[in-house]
């Protein structure tokens, strides 16, 4: 029960089971929340295994290929780790891990399809047109488009030559 409000409140943690980690890491955890009278933590810090930033990127590669309906988020998540170089595209090690994530028996196929090229640039274009129009860009559909299109360059120049500076 909450001592601030009167009203219970549960916290989820979500625990995955289902497959093997590959590259398992120790994590010390600290909660957010304040105990209001104390000034504290109500909870001490402690200890999880976790996944390391690079088998959740990896997952999240796997998801993007395997997922029935496309979600752009995967990209937008798997843009920021090369960005932020919480993955290098020179890897080798990470890749041949993204490999054992799909070989993981239940993954489902891999779909590479012109179609779902197609609906991810769709919904790219959707998303991305939308933002673009609240910010006040003109015809912004038709550059939004153009955005992929020069994106969808740069990405097969970064694939071919290994170098990001495109």
């Amino acid at each position: 029960d909450s001592a601030l409000i009167e009203k219970s409140e549960f916290i989820s943690i979500e625990i995955g089971l289902r497959e093997k980690v590959y590259e398992p890491v120790t994590e010390q955890v600290a909660t957010l929340l304040e105990d209001p009278f104390a000034g504290a933590a109500p909870v001490p810090l402690f200890d999880v295994t976790c996944l390391s930033k690079g088998e959740a990127y990896a997952e999240k590669v796997r998801a993007a290929l395997t997922r029935k309906d496309v979600a752009i988020r995967d990209l937008y998540d798997l843009d920021y780790a090369i960005s932020k170089n919480h993955i290098l595209l020179q890897d080798s090690s990470w890749f041949a891990l993204v490999i054992k994530k799909c070989k993981v028996s239940g993954s489902g196929d891999i779909l590479l399809s012109d179609q779902r090229k197609e609906d991810f640039k769709a919904q790219l274009e959707t998303h991305f047109g939308d933002l673009l129009k609240r910010a006040g860009v003109r015809d912004a559909r038709r550059r939004a488009r153009g955005l992929w299109l020069l994106s969808e360059g740069a990405i097969s120049l970064m694939l071919v030559h290994g170098d990001r500076a495109y």
